[in-house]
């Protein structure tokens, strides 16, 4: 994935998430920290993986397997910003 496609995403997932930086209640952090992959989800990610490491990804797959990672890059950023709510509110983190 182009590194300006993840700078672009980037600044797009910051302004989405910029109102919740103080208002987001501590319950429903704690409940978005719960999101989590499911294991097929993770299998097939390795699957793409170990194909994209092996050269022998088609177009097709290079193609979700970026589209996964955008996905992971926002959960991420998700959790991030939970985290960062609770510890501020100084409630325990999960």
């Amino acid at each position: 994935m182009a590194t300006t496609q993840v700078s672009k995403d980037s600044d797009i997932y910051a302004d989405m998430f910029a109102p919740f930086d103080d208002d987001l209640p501590t319950e429903a952090a704690k409940a978005l920290l719960k999101l989590k992959l499911t294991t097929s989800a993770k299998r097939r990610i390795s699957r793409l993986l170990a194909r994209n490491n092996r050269g022998t990804i088609s177009p097709e797959d290079r193609s979700e397997l970026e589209d996964i990672v955008r996905m992971g890059t926002l959960l991420d950023l998700i959790h991030a910003k939970s985290r960062q709510l609770l510890k501020k509110s100084g409630e325990a983190l999960p």
